[in-house]
């Protein structure tokens, strides 16, 4: 006798059949369907017909997960941009089944399009610039954060509306990142507050927010902010936007063919200002080898003179020494600040 699988313990199983037609190579298509039972609590006729509507979660409100409702209002939308219909079955007390149906072109030869790769970028020229980041949840600050401060970006943070308002009246950065949903003030309220100030009008604002409603997007247009990125965080679409509202001009790490002479043991050491060297400095503590290697090639990309000290910084990270990289980069702050 077979027994269901525990209510209390929902079991989702993935199922991918497809069927193969047509006669030509270049007339033939399969159709797939994907398949998600689950053998939860099930959900009522009268649910079924609002599952699928923005910001609803049915069901017991002790047992729904943590969410803003829009998964199964994403998941339609991206199935019908592919022709299909996202469809379902429920009974309650034993679990549910969606599914739906595409049909895609059968490719008899894949031939992956040559794309130019530009290098990797490892920071920009000139001076320092300020970016101000308001997002309450720490865990998005820190995204943004290690994207932006290996690249030589002065990082400031908010944790809600109102300190966003605070803290670009009072550091006037070149740029802000801000989230739409939070505490105290929300974005849409920091950034119209923001706009009416005299100081703030030419001020680059980016929206940054999970919603995908066109709603959003155009109110956040309309308080004034000039772009939009949605979470999670593409960093090339981050870095690209900055490159446009700061007009920067990009260095990218040297590929494999380019070669910097190497330098002599009889070289002195050319230390970096101490900005850079407070970059190096948050990136050793975070002990981050990979940012710092490409932290030594910027240098070596700014400056000829301070390639000695890159090829030592780039030694010392190949080879995972944290702490004499610390050790180091401390040193020349001390003389530096003394």
């Amino acid at each position: 006798m077979k027994t269901r699988p525990s209510l209390d313990q929902p079991q989702k199983t993935t199922l991918l059949d497809a069927v193969a037609h047509g006669g030509n190579p270049q007339d033939r298509a399969a159709s797939l369907r994907f398949q998600v039972i689950d053998t939860g609590v099930g959900i009522t006729p009268e649910q079924l017909e609002t599952i699928f509507q923005p910001f609803e979660q049915v069901g017991d409100t002790q047992r729904r997960a943590a969410g803003t409702g829009l998964g199964l209002t994403i998941t339609k939308q991206l199935v019908e941009l592919m022709g299909g219909k996202l469809q379902v079955t429920s009974q309650l007390g034993y679990g549910s089944t969606f599914w739906f149906d595409v049909t895609f072109p059968v490719v008899e030869k894949y031939q992956p399009q040559q794309q130019q790769k530009l290098g990797h970028i490892v920071g920009y020229i000139g001076s320092r610039r300020k970016v101000l980041i308001a997002e309450d949840k720490a865990a998005n600050r820190a995204v943004l954060q290690n994207m932006l401060e290996p690249l030589g970006f002065e990082v400031v943070m908010a944790e809600n509306g109102q300190q966003e308002i605070e803290l670009a009246q009072q550091l006037q950065p070149d740029l802000i990142l801000t989230d739409l949903v939070m505490p105290v003030k929300t974005g849409f309220e920091a950034v119209a507050e923001l706009r009416n100030l005299p100081q703030m009008q030419d001020i680059p604002i980016i929206a940054v927010s999970a919603s995908v409603l066109d709603t959003d997007l155009e109110k956040s247009k309309l308080v004034g902010c000039q772009g939009f990125l949605s979470k999670p965080v593409d960093e090339q679409q981050l870095l690209k936007l900055l490159g446009e509202y700061l007009q920067l001009e990009w260095i990218y790490e040297q590929n494999s063919q380019q070669t910097i002479a190497p330098a002599r043991i009889e070289q002195p050491l050319v230390i970096p200002p101490p900005a850079e060297m407070e970059v190096l400095y948050e990136l050793a503590m975070l002990g981050s080898m990979k940012k710092i290697c490409q932290r030594a090639t910027y240098l070596q990309e700014l400056d000829t003179k301070y390639i000695p000290f890159a090829k030592k910084l780039k030694d010392l990270a190949e080879g995972f020494q944290e702490k004499k990289i610390l050790a180091l980069v401390e040193k020349y702050l001390e003389i530096n600040n003394s």
